[in-house]
C-alpha cells in the first residue's frame, strides 16, 4: 500500500509540476522542456487550443525541420523568487509568426511578435522575439506561443530576469552576429586593395562572394531588422542562392577553368545563372521552389568539389587549397543543412558550427589570393623594374644615336630629321622658319697651333652659347667639325640676322685659355636664311642656301653674318 500512494504522489507530482521553476539568484535559463501541439490545418484559436492536452514535449533549443503548420508551444513557469518581471527570448528572427498568449481574469493577452510584426510594433524591439513575462511571486503562470513559418521549424527559448537581459554588458547574439560582419568586411576591404592593384577578376568575385554572405547571416540573423529594414521572410533562401552564385563565379576563376577545364568553365555560368534563377523564384514565393532549390544547392555543391578534384588531377596545384578551404566549410555548411531539417539534434555546435566553418574558409582564401596578389605584384614590380631599364637603355640609345658627344648638341642625323618635320609645320602652318648655320674661322690653324684640346674647348664652349640664345623649341645640332647649324621656329629672317649678330660677338668676346695660360679669341662666320614657302619643295633647297650664305661670309673676310633670301 506504501508503493502504490508513493507512485501516486510522483505521477501527481510530476503531472502537475511546472515545466520550469524559478528560484531566488536565477538569471537565466536556456534548459528546460515545453510541450507542444501540431496544428495541421492551421486553424484553431487559442481558446480552443487551451482545451487539447499537449502531450508531446521538446527541449527549450530544438528543431522539427520544415513543416508550414502552426505550432503551438505550451510554457508552465512557476516563480519562487522575488523577481517578478521576466522575458521570454527566442533566438531565430525567421519565424513569419510567434505571438505569446496569457491569461489575465479570463481574457487572452497577446504579444504578438514574427517576421510579419515591424521591429517597433514589438513588446521589446529586438530583431529577434522576445516578449515580456511578469509571474507573482509563488504563482505559476502557463504561457501559449503560436508559430509559424515557411523555413525550418528551429530555435532555442531562453528565459532572463529583465534586468539580467536588459544588462548593458550582456553581449546580444545581434551583437556577436555584428562582430562577425565586421571581421569579415576587413577581408573585404584587403581584397578591395587587391583588386585595385592586381585588377583580376577573381578578388572581384570573391568579394561579392563574400559580401553576399555577410547579408546571408545579417538575414539568418534577423541582425538587418535592426538596422531598419524591411522584414523579408524568403530573404534567408534567396540570400543563400545568391551565395552560391558568387561562390560558382569566384571558383571559375580561382581554378582557371577557361585553361584547366574549359568545358566546365562554360557549366560554372549555366549553374551560376541557374542559382539566380532560383533566387528570383524564391523571392516571389513560387511552391516547391524551396525544396527544388535545396536539391540544387547540394548537388551543386557536391558538382563544385567534383571538377576541383579533376582540375587538381590535371595538373593544377592551386585546386588543392582550394578543396582544403572548401572541405572546411562544406561539413559545416552540411550539419546545417541536416539541423534544419531534423537531422541532427538542435544545439549551440550543431546550429553555429557553419559560421565557423564559413570564417574558416573565408579566411583561407584571403590567405591565398593575398600570397597570390604578393607574387602577382612582385612579378609585375620586377617586369616594371626591367621595363624601366630597357627604357633607360632605350633613351640612352636614343640620345647616343641622337647627340654628337663632344658638343651634347643634336648630330647632324637627328637635325636632318626634325628639319623635315619643321619645315612640313611651318608649310601647313604658313610660318617663318629660318637657318642659321655656323662655322669657327681659321679653325685648323687653332687645332695645328693650340692642339686639339684646345680646340675640344672651343667646341664646347661655342656650343654653351648657341643653346643658351636659343628658345626651347628652336634646334641647335653641330653640323660637321667645326660647323653648328640652328633651326628657327616662326621667326623671320630680319630676326634671325639680329641673332646670328648677336652670337657672332659673344663668341667672339668669348675668351679661350691655352695651356700656356695665354688666352685667345675665336670668330665665327654666319650664313643666315628662311624658308621661301613657294620656291623651296624640302628642307634641304632652304639648307643649301643657308651654305651658300656662309661660303659669301667666308669669301667677305670672314667675322660677319651674310644672308640669302
Amino acid at each position: 500500500m506504501f508503493k502504490f500512494f508513493t507512485l501516486f504522489a510522483l505521477f501527481y507530482s510530476t503531472l502537475f509540476s511546472a515545466d520550469l521553476t524559478i528560484i531566488d539568484g536565477f538569471q537565466k535559463s536556456d534548459n528546460f522542456t515545453l510541450k507542444y501541439y501540431d496544428d495541421e490545418n492551421s486553424l484553431l484559436t487559442i481558446d480552443e487550443i487551451e482545451k487539447i492536452d499537449f502531450n508531446d514535449t521538446l527541449p527549450s533549443q530544438f528543431t522539427m525541420g520544415y513543416k508550414y503548420d502552426n505550432v503551438w508551444f505550451k510554457l508552465e513557469i512557476e516563480n519562487t523568487s522575488k523577481n517578478e518581471d521576466f522575458v521570454l527570448y527566442f533566438t531565430e528572427s525567421i519565424w513569419s509568426i510567434l505571438d505569446l498568449y496569457t491569461k489575465e481574469n479570463a481574457t487572452w493577452k497577446v504579444q504578438k511578435n514574427g517576421l510579419n510584426i515591424p521591429i517597433n510594433d514589438r513588446a521589446i524591439t529586438d530583431s529577434s522575439p522576445a516578449f515580456k513575462l511578469h509571474i507573482v511571486n509563488g504563482n505559476r503562470s502557463v504561457f501559449y506561443i503560436k508559430g509559424n513559418t515557411i523555413a525550418s521549424q528551429i530555435g532555442e527559448f531562453e528565459l532572463y530576469t529583465k534586468k539580467e537581459f536588459f544588462n548593458p554588458n550582456r553581449v546580444t547574439l545581434t551583437e556577436w552576429y555584428t562582430i562577425y560582419a565586421f571581421v569579415l568586411f576587413i577581408f573585404i576591404l584587403l581584397n578591395l586593395y587587391n583588386f585595385i592593384i592586381i585588377k583580376e577578376r577573381v578578388y572581384a568575385y570573391y568579394m561579392v562572394y563574400v559580401f553576399t554572405y555577410i547579408v546571408f547571416t545579417f538575414m539568418h540573423s534577423g541582425v538587418y531588422i535592426s538596422f531598419g529594414f524591411p522584414n523579408w521572410q524568403e530573404g534567408l533562401h534567396v540570400l543563400g542562392q545568391l551565395v552560391l552564385s558568387s561562390l560558382l563565379l569566384f571558383s571559375m576563376e580561382f581554378l582557371k577553368l577557361s585553361k584547366t577545364y574549359p568545358v566546365m568553365e562554360k557549366a560554372f555560368k549555366y549553374l551560376a545563372v541557374g542559382a539566380f534563377i532560383f533566387a528570383l523564384l524564391l523571392s516571389q514565393n513560387i511552391p516547391y521552389s524551396t525544396v527544388a532549390s535545396n536539391v540544387f544547392f547540394s548537388g551543386t555543391l557536391i558538382f563544385i568539389v567534383y571538377v576541383a578534384v579533376n582540375v587538381l588531377k590535371n595538373g593544377f596545384s592551386g585546386a588543392m587549397y582550394y578543396l582544403i578551404a572548401l572541405m572546411l566549410f562544406l561539413p559545416a555548411m552540411a550539419m546545417m543543412a541536416m539541423n534544419f531539417n531534423a537531422m541532427l539534434v538542435n544545439n549551440d555546435f550543431t546550429r553555429y558550427m557553419f559560421l565557423a566553418g564559413a570564417f574558416v574558409e573565408i579566411f583561407l582564401f584571403t590567405i591565398l589570393l593575398t600570397n597570390r596578389y604578393v607574387i602577382m605584384n612582385n612579378t609585375n614590380n620586377l617586369l616594371t623594374l626591367k621595363t624601366m631599364e630597357l627604357e633607360n637603355i632605350r633613351k640612352q640609345l636614343t640620345i647616343e644615336a641622337t647627340t654628337d658627344i663632344l658638343s651634347g648638341l643634336y648630330n647632324r642625323r637627328y637635325f636632318y630629321d626634325i628639319s623635315e618635320k619643321y619645315y612640313l609645320t611651318a608649310k601647313e602652318q604658313d610660318q617663318n622658319l629660318s637657318v642659321l648655320m655656323i662655322d669657327i674661322d681659321k679653325f685648323k690653324d687653332v687645332n695645328d697651333t693650340y692642339g686639339h684640346y684646345v680646340g675640344d674647348n672651343i667646341i664646347e664652349s661655342s656650343a654653351k652659347i648657341l643653346t643658351k640664345n636659343i628658345r626651347k623649341n628652336d634646334v641647335v645640332a653641330r653640323y660637321g667639325g667645326e660647323e653648328f647649324i640652328i633651326l628657327l621656329e616662326d621667326r623671320g629672317i630680319d630676326k634671325a640676322i639680329e641673332l646670328a649678330e648677336w652670337i657672332r660677338v659673344e663668341i667672339e668676346n668669348n675668351l679661350i685659355t691655352v695651356d700656356n695660360g695665354d688666352e685667345i679669341h675665336v670668330t665665327v662666320s654666319i650664313g643666315a636664311t628662311q624658308l621661301h614657302h613657294i620656291n623651296d619643295k624640302n628642307i634641304d633647297e632652304t639648307i643649301k642656301r643657308c651654305d651658300k650664305a656662309l661660303y659669301q661670309a667666308k669669301d667677305q673676310g670672314r667675322n660677319i653674318v651674310s644672308s640669302i633670301l
